[in-house]
C-alpha cells in the first residue's frame, strides 16, 4: 500500500460510523482475499465503491502473491 493509498483510505473510513465503519471494513477484506462481492448500501456501499480501484489493485498483488507461493512454496 503507497501513501497515497493509506490517505484515501484513512479519509473514507474516518468519515463513517463506527458499525459502518466496521461493515465496510468487512466488506474489504472479503473482496480483497476471498474476491467475495460486498452486500452493501447506502453510505457503506458509497464508501466501497471510493476504495474499489485502490482494493482492485490489492486484490491483484494478493493473488500475484498467492500464486507465487503456490508455485514456489520453499520460497
Amino acid at each position: 500500500m503507497n501513501d497515497e493509498d493509506s490517505k484515501l483510505y484513512q479519509k473514507v473510513m474516518d468519515s463513517l460510523s463506527y458499525k459502518d465503519f466496521q461493515k465496510v471494513n468487512n466488506a474489504v477484506t472479503k473482496y480483497v482475499f476471498s474476491e467475495k462481492e460486498p452486500r452493501i448500501r447506502g453510505c457503506r456501499k458509497d464508501a466501497f465503491e471510493k476504495l474499489r480501484p485502490m482494493l482492485n489493485r490489492w486484490r491483484d498483488e494478493f493473488q500475484t502473491l498467492k500464486k507465487r507461493k503456490e508455485n514456489y512454496p520453499n520460497g
